[in-house]
Formats: C-alpha cells, structure tokens, sequence
C-alpha cells in the first residue's frame, strides 16, 4: 500500500507531461497543470477533515457524554441549591433565572434528547451554533497529549509487564482536566479558557479516583482478553503493536470474530465503566453553572451538599444506579449511529480518492 505522501507524489507525476504515463510532453509549457490533481486532493481534505473531526469528536465524544448525564425526568422547574447564597436572600432577583432545563420543560419536551442524532446537534447548535462542534476540543486534545507523553515517559521507565501501569498514573495525573472537559461538554460555553474550568485537584481526585480505577481496569481486561482471544485464533495480536508481522491465514473468518469479541467487552466492560466515571465527574460540576441538558444533580436525591455532611458528589454506586435500562439503550444505540456514520464518511472519502485515482491514471 503506499503512503499518502507517496501518493501525491504520483499524483502529480502521472499528470506531468513528459512522463512515464503515456504523455507525450506536448504540455510541457504549462507545467503548472501538474498541481492540478495534488490542489484537488488537497480539497478533498480541506473537505472531509471538518466532517472526520465533528464524527469522531463531537459525535463520537461529546454527545455521548451528554446522553450520559441526561436527565429523563427533569422537573418542571429549577431546584434551588442549598449551596447558593441567593437562596437566602429576601430579594428578588431582576430577571428569574432560566435553566437549560427550565427551557427543556417549558417547549413541552416529554422524552429525552438521546439517542437522537438531529436532537442532539439542535440542542448543541443551540448554545453557540457551529463553534459548539469543538466546545472543549482544546482541553480534549492537551488531555491526550499530556496523557500520551506521560504514558510513554512511564511505559519507557517500567518493565513492559507493568507498562499498563503508566495509563493509570498517566489518568489519575489528569484527573482535574477530564473533569473540566466533561464540565465544558455539559455547560453552555464560555469565554474562560479551560484551565480557569479546573477544579481543585484534591476534590477531583477523592471523587474520582476510584471511578478512574475502575474504567483503567475495565480497559486493561478487556485489551487482555482480544489478546489472548487472537492468540487462540492464531493471530498475531501482539505483532500489531511490536511492529512485526501479522498472521493473515483465515482472516476472512478470523477478523469478524476478533471485531465481534471486541464490540461484545466494549458494551459488556468498558461503556459502563466510562458512564460512571462520567457522571461522578458531572456531579462535581459547581452550583453556579447552568448546564444544556437537564442534569439532576442530586442523582435521584442520593447525593447531599457538603454543608449539610454530604460528600457534595456522586459515588460509584449512586451513578450506577440511578441510570435505568431506557438510559442504557438509548446510549448503545447512539454508539451504533455515531459508528455509522463515521463508517459512512470513511467509505464516502474512500470512494472519492479512488475515483481520483482512477481519473488521473494512478495505480498502485
């Protein structure tokens, strides 16, 4: 297969004249006619790579987590906080405080948004329009830079037996700045920078420290058991990732029942792990921010404020069981959309490369 740079290199040789592809020179004055299919590739990504980025960020990750902490019957009005000083105050406000939930209510919604595709993109189009697509994209890609240099600066220091470890310091490391893109997914945006979002380390950690054990070893069982699953198969799993060669013989049956051993631990294992991890994170959101989605931040009345002896956020167990099985449908069904679509707009830019390719006499 050749690389992308190796493509474009003969993209731009089978349309120079006087080449090895049959032409004959004749054009040789208008040697600019070269460019021609490299600024049309070039489009193609100028094209595809906004639609890649809002299918695997904002389809992929921020809706998710909205379906995640999705309310599925907010009240008809907006909860005063035990934590908020206006609560006790004998003035009115100016103008009421309107809630996103409040404006949820209020249009009549009697359902929840999730899994719905076009409900999701209204309500995000709704907060800032096209600019709420990457609500959080900055936070969410120093996260995983951060997490990736920390990850390789462990797995370096370690044996390759505890190389595993590095992801849950790397994680735990970061447990303000997940916390802070969740927050940001969930709340309409702001002009704060998102390390004015981060909350104290020390509150981020105990609530959460647990939730990030827990979705470290879901995901490191789940990785075991593809591995081990493939080494029963006769697959090269472990080559992937060692650079060697990979075992081929009866991958036509081979690859579907390692995807599908795959998929089943994904919904079995990991998603679970990751809604509760998200959701105690949610419930560390401060009192003062509304969100765009109706959110109960007192998960069904089990957490309590801290000033009146509460843990003011979730655990494990209250995040676990205040989501009922039309919750989890709903998300295993907005998963099978997002890959879809993101499968739809892999074989659509597929598609128009290899008819480029086609177009301009280029073969491997």
């Amino acid at each position: 297969m050749l690389r992308p740079t190796e493509l474009i290199g003969r993209a731009i040789i089978a349309s120079y004249p006087g080449d090895d592809t049959g032409h004959d020179g004749g054009d040789a004055k208008n040697p600019w006619l070269g460019l021609i299919p490299l600024l049309i590739f070039l489009a193609d990504f100028i094209i595809f790579l906004p639609l890649w980025l809002i299918a695997s960020y904002t389809f992929g990750n921020v809706f998710p987590v909205l379906v995640m902490v999705e309310d599925e019957n907010p009240p008809p009005y907006e909860p005063v906080s035990r934590d908020d000083p206006e609560a006790v105050s004998v003035s009115l406000p100016e103008e009421p405080r309107v809630s996103p939930r409040n404006k949820a209510s209020d249009c009549g919604r009697d359902k929840p948004i999730g899994p719905s595709l076009r409900g999701l993109n209204r309500l995000l189009r709704s907060d800032c329009g096209f600019r709420a697509y990457l609500k959080g994209l900055a936070c969410f890609f120093f996260m995983n830079t951060v997490n990736v240099l920390l990850l390789t600066t462990f797995a370096g220091a370690l044996h390759p037996l505890l190389a595993p470890l590095g992801t849950l310091v790397a994680s735990l490391a970061l447990v303000q700045v997940s916390t802070a893109w969740v927050h940001i997914v969930i709340t309409p945006l702001s002009g704060w920078f998102f390390w004015r979002r981060l909350p104290s380390f020390k509150r981020a950690f105990d609530a959460t420290w647990k939730p990030v054990v827990l979705f470290w070893l879901a995901t490191e069982v789940a990785t075991l058991i593809i591995q081990l699953t493939g080494a029963c198969l006769d697959m090269n799993v472990f080559g992937v990732y060692k650079g060697m060669p990979v075992d081929v013989d009866g991958i036509e049956w081979k690859g579907p029942v390692l995807f599908v051993v795959a998929l089943v631990l994904t919904m079995v294992i990991t998603v679970p792990a990751h809604v509760i991890l998200v959701r105690v994170q949610a419930s560390l959101l401060p009192m003062d921010r509304n969100t765009i989605i109706p959110f109960d931040r007192t998960f069904g009345g089990k957490v309590e404020p801290a000033v009146v002896g509460g843990l003011g956020y979730a655990t494990i167990s209250d995040a676990w069981s205040t989501l009922s099985l039309g919750a989890w449908r709903r998300l295993y069904t907005l998963y099978a959309k997002v890959l879809l679509v993101n499968v739809a707009i892999g074989f659509a830019f597929a598609g128009i490369i290899y008819a480029e390719f086609a177009l301009f006499g280029i073969r491997d």
